[in-house]
């Protein structure tokens, strides 16, 4: 007969429980039935509880929530380095801090936030460094944390504009085709945040590298990044191994210039927010759109050496022409420069003017010269082996020996030619802590 469950006392939960095929079996001291439904009944109560009490917690961590936001120093309404507009003055930009953030680090300069400046419309670049190679037996992890400080001990010795070369071989004369060589773009968008005060610009872009819109929108970029720093230094364009072995169309001499001049009747107004169509021989565009911007007088500048096509286009388009040349031709160079600008109908002082030299510091000149000498053997370049022409020119543009002899130097045949400023590579030894801020030291109070 079976048990009868009425005279049993009520249990506990585990009076009842099931076997592992789900079928309910009878522990002592309770029935299936009474035992399962007080349990139910102590779930739904503990469940009950449980929900009350996450309900005060969370009313209680929204009061703690909106007192500490209430508690918390307000925003500056206004934005840290507002997007310029039409209605925008230079002034305005220029009066906004930023704190930009570095490589791996908060604030990109030793010693707290720096003023961001936005260079003037009229391009001044009295003393600019280029870093003109990444060979410095480190490893690559290492390779350009050498050249932010390069840049940053640049900024911090005077210098007023840094560029790098827009090159992707190392060129002859400084290295072999293998060496290390970065983007230009992409190495002067890092630096813009490793640097508050330098100008940046490549020395110069290599218009055969870039349809001329990308290359307007990169350059456009680079200003917002840095925060109105950016100058385009643009040229035609030489090198041919790079043409030939990565695929840019390279032409003749005469192409070249004229793609030059295309692709500046494309940019210039891009650059001032203009939408230029174009349906040239080489380039094609149609209400060209570039946006956004933070000023609309980005800079231009042209480098080269040559009297007529180069300098012609300086006069029509650029702010600044950096000349390449042997040092005693500068007076007949400054007066070639002079012409083009009468024939632009354009005032010859609307143009600044810088020459590109290339130093090497040391206890002499001999000393100096032996230095680069052995820097440029490391790296695959034998000045023996160089055709004499090319090395008489490279060896024309080279200041060697103490400060204070370059200093002399540049001053008696840059300077006093009637050139406005200089930019100097350090090709043997740039990279070495403390040889950018000698040479500042030696040169900035020639220029300032």
């Amino acid at each position: 007969m079976g048990t009868d469950h009425a005279e049993r006392p009520k249990g506990r939960l585990e009076d009842a429980a099931t076997d592992e095929t789900g079928r309910e079996h009878q522990r002592p001291g309770g029935t299936p039935c009474s035992r399962y439904r007080a349990a139910i009944a102590k779930q739904t109560l503990a469940i009950t509880m449980t929900t009350h009490a996450l309900a005060r917690w969370t009313v209680s961590s929204r009061s703690l929530l909106s007192r500490a936001i209430s508690d918390a120093p307000k925003p500056d309404p206004k934005p840290a380095c507002p997007i310029a507009t039409p209605s925008s003055t230079v002034d305005q930009i220029r009066s906004c801090r930023t704190t930009s953030a570095s490589l791996g680090s908060g604030d990109p300069r030793p010693g707290g936030p720096q003023e961001t400046g936005i260079a003037s419309p009229d391009v001044t670049i009295r003393l600019g460094y280029q870093v003109p190679n990444f060979s410095y037996s480190t490893p690559v992890s290492e390779l350009f944390p050498t050249v932010v400080a390069q840049a940053r001990e640049a900024e911090d010795a005077g210098f007023d504009a840094v560029f790098v070369m827009d090159h992707f071989y190392q060129l002859p004369g400084i290295g072999s085709p293998n060496q290390p060589m970065l983007e230009a773009y992409s190495a002067l968008s890092a630096l813009a945040t490793a640097t508050s005060r330098v100008q940046l610009s490549a020395l110069v872009t290599g218009n055969t590298y870039r349809n001329p819109s990308h290359l307007a929108k990169a350059v456009t970029t680079l200003d917002v990044v840095s925060g109105g720093r950016a100058v385009l230094g643009i040229g035609a364009g030489w090198f041919e191994l790079e043409h030939r072995q990565l695929g840019f169309e390279f032409g003749t001499f005469t192409d070249r210039f004229d793609r030059l001049e295309e692709a500046l009747s494309i940019i210039a107004p891009m650059l001032r927010g203009e939408r230029p169509t174009v349906d040239g021989r080489w380039y094609h565009t149609e209400s060209a759109l570039n946006e956004p911007r933070i000023r609309d007088d980005l800079p231009i500048l042209i480098g080269g050496g040559g009297e007529r096509k180069t300098f012609g286009l300086a006069a029509r388009y650029a702010s600044h022409l950096n000349i390449i040349c042997d040092p005693a031709e500068l007076p007949r160079k400054l007066s070639a420069l002079d012409d083009r600008c009468t024939e632009a109908g354009r005032g010859r002082a609307d143009i600044d003017t810088s020459f590109l030299a290339s130093v090497v510091l040391g206890p002499d000149r001999e000393a100096a010269l032996a230095k680069a000498e052995a820097a440029l053997r490391s790296r695959g370049v034998d000045l023996a082996a160089i055709d004499p022409q090319r090395r008489a020119a490279m060896e024309s543009r080279m200041f060697a020996g103490s400060p204070e002899e370059v200093a002399a130097g540049i001053q008696s045949r840059i300077l006093d030619a009637g050139i406005g400023g200089v930019v100097v590579n350090l090709i043997a030894d740039g990279h070495e802590p403390g040889v950018v801020t000698r040479v500042g030291e030696a040169l900035a109070p020639l220029v300032r």
